[in-house]
């Protein structure tokens, strides 16, 4: 924000701005920072474990009956949507 004094002729402007203090701001997101850190780092870890998961039910698709692929597959549709869901919700944060 700007403060606006008028010269003595009154035809020409001087502008004087203003203090403002933004170190609360700045210690604010210092604080917010962490707090991302730490999400992002879970939702990473959660997206490790799901592919820890998922990488069981692709290596032994081999032994399952042919019948039962089908679901097989589908979860590891599931466990990609969820991947990418969090994917993309840390992709939000850094």
């Amino acid at each position: 924000m700007l403060r606006s004094r008028t010269k003595s002729n009154g035809k020409t402007h001087q502008v004087e701005k203003l203090d403002l203090d933004f170190a609360s701001v700045f210690r604010r997101r210092a604080h917010m920072n962490d707090d991302n850190d730490e999400l992002v780092e879970l939702l990473c870890t959660r997206i490790g474990a799901i592919m820890e998961d998922a990488s069981v039910i692709a290596l032994t698709i081999g032994a399952v009956p042919p019948m039962e692929r089908g679901a097989r597959i589908r979860q590891l549709q599931r466990a990609s949507a969820s991947i990418a869901a969090i994917t993309a919700a840390v992709a939000c944060l850094v």
